[in-house]
């Protein structure tokens, strides 16, 4: 029974962390990117003299690098290019092994909880313990921690984590009082234990943009990492019950 739980969680991670790169590839980058491209401009742009000598000494300096550059396009283009493209190649890598961890770490998670709670394993109940986990990790610590963007600003990373351990736990803890204990005053318990964190702990929803960044691309991002993270807890939850099932099977 270990092995088919190790065999399930390894490759149910993999999948999972296959298909969240490419959605967060999608989803997610080109909104970093923007932002990243954005900050970068408007702190270039603080640094840059403010008289008109100077200026005019930029200007022309501009127009004879650009000159410059006209003569030897094919070269410089080609620098660029492969700069960039080694950029997001080492950025893609990075993601996607960040994404295996995470993904291989909560997969057996939920093969635990199959075991601990047990239910029947298959995908319908996959998704409902992945659904669990969108809501343990992602939706309860979102209301009092946002999600953060470059050139966005949110306070002490400390308390951040903190908070987010802690309503995830108790979140957790307050949601198997609730679904799998029989007793009403167990199941009132549970749902006080759920609200406890997000009354109790100081809210650090509030965040803070330099002028540089729009407030429509941070809601963007924002509405785009919920999302992303639902599709990833559900292929997770299913692939786990599909994966666990086929083995437990064979």
């Amino acid at each position: 029974m270990l092995l088919r739980m190790v065999k399930a969680g390894l490759l149910t991670g993999f999948l999972t962390a296959i298909f969240y790169t490419f959605i967060y590839s999608v989803m997610i980058l080109p909104i970093i990117q923007e932002a990243e491209f954005i900050e970068k401009g408007h702190i270039n742009s603080q640094l840059v003299p403010s008289t008109s000598d100077q200026l005019g000494n930029q200007r022309k300096q501009s127009e004879l690098t650009h000159k410059k550059n006209e003569e030897r396009p094919s070269a410089q283009t080609q620098l660029n290019t492969n700069y960039q493209n080694t950029l997001l190649s080492k950025r893609f890598f990075f993601t996607f092994l960040a994404n295996l961890v995470l993904a291989v770490g909560f997969s057996f998670l939920i093969l635990a909880a199959f075991l601990l709670s047990g239910v029947n394993v298959g995908v319908g109940n996959g998704i409902l313990w992945g659904l669990a986990g969108y809501l343990v990790f992602t939706i309860a610590p979102s209301l009092g921690i946002s999600p953060e963007l470059p050139g966005t600003f949110f306070g002490d990373l400390g308390y951040k984590q903190f908070s987010w351990i802690s309503i995830s736990i108790l979140t957790a803890l307050g949601l198997w009082f609730l679904v799998f204990r029989k007793s009403y005053i167990l199941k009132m318990i549970g749902i006080l234990i759920i609200l406890i964190p997000q009354i109790v702990l100081p809210d650090a929803t509030n965040h803070s943009t330099s002028a540089s960044i729009p407030e429509s691309l941070y809601g963007e991002f924002l509405i785009n990492t919920l999302v992303s993270l639902f599709l990833f807890w559900v292929f997770l939850g299913a692939s786990s019950g599909a994966i666990l099932r086929k083995l437990s099977n064979a």
